[in-house]
């Protein structure tokens, strides 16, 4: 059974598949989009197309089930959706399954009287501030890895991360000589990418491949001295729907922006497009780097 849950921007989730509180009768899984054509002759020819935005919706049952009543159920969770943005989490095969992702807020939230059956069932729209996504993961490791470069580490290995939903694939590769991490994209809609350069590094630059052609370039503006320590990690990120560039120092947690110091003749923050994507990152010193990439891959409809 097709599972849901919600995120708010505390990072607390909220189950809404289960006995106390369940969202069915769901609708705006899908996709619209709108198209514009202009007439060539006897037939159209489609000069420019978009996505609509989604709205999903459905209703949101509160019951009798465990603790307090249908109106305590629904202030519960009226306090939760009060901390926007929210993520909501879609397992379409069950559970435990590959998560999809929609970035929203609740737009309506109906209010009835709890009935016979002494249930409280009310209308909910969301609106999107995202398409749907799935986060995979990868790393380069400063080491030779063995034949099972690239395998996905099972849920519940060590190397899940605790902040992060478990049913996210997980991917390593060995550093050796060129830092390089590669993956195939199946959508056609582009995605967003965190990549995090581990130190020691001195002033970094990142490039993207599709494809096998360089589409995107990354580094610092010409004369200025990045240097990263053991204790300090390069973020460079656009997931959030901005961009951001910080050095933050993992033992005294100090963070510092360095988007000013970005060569603002190159790209910097990358998309994850359709094809053979690869990522490559090198130090001016040649060394051999720890890195990782969050990548969020981008579909009209799961």
């Amino acid at each position: 059974m097709r599972y849901f849950k919600l995120e708010n921007s505390s990072g607390e989730t909220f189950d809404i598949t289960n006995e106390e509180f369940f969202f069915h009768d769901v609708k705006g899984l899908g996709f619209d989009e709108e198209n514009e054509f202009r007439r060539v002759g006897p037939v159209w020819r489609l000069t420019s197309t978009a996505y609509s935005q989604s709205k999903p919706g459905g209703k949101i049952m509160f019951t009798e089930y465990g603790s307090g009543t249908p109106y305590d159920k629904y202030d519960l969770f009226r306090r939760f959706i009060s901390q926007p943005p929210l993520t909501l989490i879609y397992y379409p095969n069950g559970v435990g399954t590959t998560a999809y992702r929609k970035k929203v807020r609740v737009s309506k939230l109906g209010k009835t009287e709890i009935t016979e059956l002494g249930v409280l069932d009310c209308d909910i729209e969301f609106v999107s501030y995202s398409p749907w996504y799935e986060i995979r993961y990868y790393e380069i490791i400063p080491f030779p890895v063995d034949e099972n470069a690239g395998w996905i580490w099972d849920v519940g290995n060590r190397w899940d991360r605790p902040d992060s939903d478990l049913t996210s694939p997980r991917y390593k590769f060995g550093a050796e000589a060129r830092n390089e991490i590669s993956f195939d994209c199946e959508s056609n809609t582009k995605g967003f990418i965190k990549l995090t350069i581990n130190g020691p590094a001195i002033n970094p630059v990142w490039t993207h491949h599709v494809d096998g052609k360089v589409v995107e370039l990354g580094g610092f503006a010409a004369g200025t001295d990045v240097t990263l320590t053991e204790s300090d990690r390069l973020i460079i990120d656009n997931t959030e729907g901005q961009y951001s560039m910080i050095i933050e120092n993992m033992q005294t947690l100090v963070k510092r922006n360095v988007y000013s110091l970005r060569d603002f003749d190159k790209e910097c923050f990358f998309t994850i497009e359709g094809g053979h994507n690869m990522f490559t990152v090198a130090s001016a010193d040649e060394a051999v780097l720890n890195v990782d990439l969050e990548g969020h891959f981008h579909y009209a409809t799961v």
